[in-house]
C-alpha cells in the first residue's frame, strides 16, 4: 500500500473518493427514543474551531490504526462521512494532509494515518 502526504486533486468525481466506507467501518449509534438531546447538532458541530477539529483528528489517529474518513467521523462525532462532507471536519482533514501531519492512500477506500517520519 502506497502512502503520501501530497495533496490530490479533489475536483469532479475525485472529491467523493475519500467518502467510500471501508470494510469494518462502524455504524452510527442508534437514535435514542424520543430524539436527540441536541436538536441542532450541526450548529453545535460548527461551533468547534478548526484547531479543535484538527487536534481531535490527530489525537484519534495516535493509536496508529489507519482509518477511512468515515470511520474517523463515526468514532469522533457519530456522523457518517457523507454527513460531514464539505464541512469544517472535511477541511480539517485535508488541511492536516497539506501541512504534512497526515498521509493517505491512493486506493479506495482511502485510508488516513499520522505521517510516518
Amino acid at each position: 500500500m502506497e502512502w503520501t502526504c501530497q495533496p490530490v486533486s479533489r475536483a469532479g468525481f475525485n472529491q467523493y473518493l475519500h467518502l467510500v466506507w471501508g470494510e469494518g467501518d462502524p455504524e452510527r449509534k442508534p437514535r435514542p427514543p424520543g430524539g436527540q438531546k441536541d436538536r441542532t447538532p450541526h450548529h453545535t458541530f460548527n461551533k468547534m474551531s478548526d484547531e479543535d477539529l484538527q487536534t481531535a483528528i490527530v489525537e484519534h489517529l495516535r493509536d496508529d490504526i489507519p482509518r477511512t474518513f468515515n470511520r474517523i467521523c463515526v468514532e469522533l462525532w457519530d456522523k457518517n462521512a457523507s454527513v460531514l462532507f464539505k464541512t469544517k471536519a472535511d477541511q480539517a482533514l485535508w488541511d492536516l494532509v497539506e501541512e504534512g501531519t497526515l498521509e493517505h492512500t491512493f486506493e479506495v477506500p482511502v485510508l488516513f494515518r499520522l505521517r510516518e517520519e
